[in-house]
């Protein structure tokens, strides 16, 4: 825009002290206030106090003049010819204080309007309070006056619908309206009333608008920010969030581009896939960076339940949520009980469990870890058995408390390992590996994930980079996975529960996923008043881990454990030699090695592990059943701290007689 000196505020001789006018000063290309020590002549419209309009021509270099606090670039460019005041662009609504407090500090003794948006909530409908509270907080910080358009959007949308007198009249009313209440409020304390008057400048004077063709790659950006509302970036993926009234949803660089191109098109003016990138790329420049989601905050479609508080609140742009569960939260009904109120999920869960109430309470634990998004315990559910005894429902109940599809990743146990799989599980709060196939790996992918460690993602046309996965992984599956493994990395992060009670066909129910749906809002509050302290919850995942259910899987997957099962650990290294040299006749009565190589001969198993290899599986393996593997080495050769049971005899070679 051009380098316009600015008309400062001026008072009328003729009025009385309390009328004021709001200064011109036309913004320049970074929509920031300008100052000139020049100032011209310009007709100026004026309120008196008696509501008389006027237009005189003065010119002052008073200090005191009148500023606007808006926050987008379009919005400004409204309210400035508008009113003709120094604008002060905040570009989001959480940035007025700090904006209102510097264009404060800059010009004490001026007049302050904040100009707000009359912002609606996405999901009510309503007038969303949070914006507005901001822009009043704003205002009352600095002294000045919260103003807001008469119906909803913001002042621009306010001008482009009614064109400039009738914003012109709207900011006058609403800016005299609140002066004159204000008055009130001050005479009857005894205070002098002051009163605001904007002035207006002629039309045939007003200083022309800047084509978007012209402008530089910032002003483009600002519109951008504008049209889109509050945005961030997250500096790990670069990846441009916008608030939505309840989330922080993320938008694709094709998507922001799109919308800076229907902005040229809607000013009729000529572009190109360069200066559309440019803008693009400038506005991640300017926008605020992401705050981390608070992990004792559960988002609901209507709001979030803290934790922490054990209270429900709206939604707030300042919680940082990517994704909630999608349902409405409720107060719990008069006498509410899980058995009465949710008699579906109660019956489906008491099958499955044989009615076994401690197995109970450890899948609730689960199934709270997925509604509050624990993916920070560092656990990962399986969930194995035959077909039919209840898996899929314990998944789509999972993927329901999750908030539905739109926020489960779906894919299995290779999909966790290549960083091109993997983008399909960013801001996920679930990950979802159902009717695994048979797996026989170290596991590396899901041992990441889960761990919280950064993991590598390339997405298409997207920017490498790399991200913490906040989501809870649930694999299902027929047969348990085989992990090779063997630092503890894995077992000490494997929940694993066994469905093994199938239904019986005349007993199946078709509708009995949609009829627990229905109870879903009465599930929800049974976990958050069970598991008002989360680290009960916790503590059942652990108890299940190391479970005698767990600890038939691992046996059934891992021949290092089953052989565990069924010898004895010393207190000190005085049982069997390791007995890894292979020149040495095979006695597994003596050797450890030896006795090792009978049992996967008994059982048909190939590939056993080296004597080194598989003495690291015995460090493992002992943790399992609570003991400690060690050895020590006497006369070159190494003592273990294991010995036989009588229940090794069954693997172990018999002496055959020759009468036999």
């Amino acid at each position: 825009m051009s380098d316009e000196p600015s008309c400062s505020n001026v008072l009328d001789p003729q009025l009385p002290r309390c009328a004021w006018l709001l200064a011109c000063s036309v913004s320049r290309k970074d929509a920031s206030p300008q100052s000139s020590a020049s100032a011209r002549r310009i007709p100026v419209r004026i309120l008196s106090g008696n509501g008389v309009h006027r237009f005189r021509n003065h010119c002052s270099t008073s200090p005191e003049y009148a500023v606007a606090v808006v926050e987008g670039y379009a919005t400004g460019l409204s309210v400035q010819q508008a009113t003709g005041a120094t604008v002060y662009c905040a570009m989001t609504a959480n940035n007025l204080m700090n904006v209102a407090e510097i264009a404060r500090s800059q010009n004490p003794d001026a007049e302050i309007i904040i100009c707000g948006d009359h912002d609606l909530d996405n999901a009510t409908g309503q007038r969303n309070d949070s914006t507005k509270h901001q822009t009043e907080q704003a205002a009352q910080a600095v002294g000045g006056r919260a103003i807001f358009p008469p119906e909803a959007g913001d002042w621009n949308d306010y001008h482009q619908a009614h064109g400039l007198s009738n914003t012109q009249e709207a900011i006058m009313s609403a800016s005299t309206r609140l002066a004159t209440s204000q008055s009130q409020n001050a005479s009857q304390k005894g205070d002098e009333s002051r009163k605001i008057v904007v002035n207006q400048l002629q039309r045939e004077h007003e200083p022309p608008a800047t084509m978007i063709d012209k402008m530089s790659a910032s002003q483009r950006a600002a519109l951008l920010v504008e049209r889109l509302g509050q945005v961030a970036i997250s500096l790990e993926s670069e990846r441009v969030y916008r608030y939505d009234g309840g989330l922080w949803t993320p938008w694709t660089d094709t998507e922001l581009r799109r919308e800076m191109a229907a902005i040229f098109i809607e000013h009729g003016v000529p572009f190109s896939d360069k200066g559309i990138a440019t803008t693009v790329s400038t506005m991640k420049l300017m926008i605020p960076t992401m705050g981390q989601p608070t992990k004792e905050l559960i988002g609901f479609a209507n709001g979030v339940y803290d934790m922490a508080t054990r209270q429900f609140r709206p939604h707030s742009p300042s919680n940082g949520l990517l994704t909630h569960n999608g349902i409405n939260y409720a107060p719990p009904l008069v006498d509410e009980c899980l058995e009465r109120d949710a008699p579906n999920f109660t019956r489906w869960l008491s099958h499955a469990v044989d009615n076994n109430a401690a197995k109970m309470a450890r899948i609730n634990a689960a199934l709270y870890m997925v509604l509050a998004n624990r993916y920070d315990w560092q656990l990962f559910l399986e969930v194995t058995g035959e077909g039919g005894s209840g898996k899929s429902i314990f998944a789509n109940v999972a993927i329901l408390l999750a908030g539905g599809k739109r926020n489960t990743g779906s894919g299995n146990m290779a999909s966790l390992d290549h960083a091109k799989s993997r983008y399909q599980f960013v801001d996920k709060r679930l990950i979802v590996l159902p009717d695994q196939p048979k797996y026989i790996g170290d596991g590396s992918g899901i041992k990441a994930i889960t761990g919280g460690d950064l993991v590598e993602i390339d997405g298409k046309y997207e920017k490498q980079f790399a991200t913490v996965i906040q989501a809870v992984v649930l694999a299902t599956n027929n047969e348990p996975m085989v992990i090779t493994e063997r630092n503890g990395g894995i077992s000490r992060r494997r929940v694993i529960f066994t469905f093994d009670r199938v239904v019986a066909e005349a007993d199946k129910d078709p509708l009995l996923g949609d009829k627990i749906a229905a109870e879903l809002p009465v599930v929800i509050r049974y976990l958050l008043a069970q598991f008002a302290e989360p680290e009960h919850a916790r503590h059942l995942l652990l108890e299940q881990r190391n479970s005698d259910d767990a600890l038939i899987i691992k046996r059934a997957t891992d021949p290092v454990i089953d052989l565990c099962g069924m010898v004895l650990f010393l207190d000190e290294p005085k049982g069997l030699m390791m007995g890894g040299n292979p020149e040495i006749k095979r006695e597994p009565r003596r050797y450890l090695y030896h006795a090792y190589l009978a049992f996967m001969e008994y059982h048909g198993l190939g590939r056993p592990l080296s004597v080194q290899g598989f003495s690291r599986a015995l460090k493992a393996a002992a943790k399992e059943y609570g003991r400690q593997y060690c050895s020590r080495v006497i006369k070159g050769k190494s003592q273990t701290n294991i010995m036989l049971t009588e229940v090794a005899e069954m693997f172990l070679p018999q002496a055959v007689y020759a009468d036999q």
